[in-house]
């Protein structure tokens, strides 16, 4: 992660997005240093991390795949998968 990228995480929302976020946080008892605890966490995230990561968990034996649509556009599809209807 560049350190451009890495700026985000410190970007401000708007007073609405920093309202909302705010009462989640206190909501689920994120306390500023919990938060404070994760953003260094995330920051401390290296290249190594994400590769051992991807290699452990993003393989073809994993993959599924997932379509959400309505029943019309299923019909005209095609695709031979099974159908969950929720």
């Amino acid at each position: 992660m560049c350190i451009r990228d890495r700026s985000r995480i410190d970007q401000p929302g708007s007073p609405a997005g920093e309202a909302k976020q705010a009462f989640f946080a206190q909501l689920y008892g994120q306390t500023a240093d919990f938060r404070r605890n994760y953003r260094n966490q995330v920051l401390a995230v290296t290249q190594a991390d994400l590769q051992r990561v991807a290699a452990a968990w993003l393989t073809p034996e994993r993959a599924h795949t997932a379509v959400l649509t309505n029943s019309h556009q299923l019909e005209n599809a095609g695709l031979d998968l099974d159908v969950c209807n929720l």
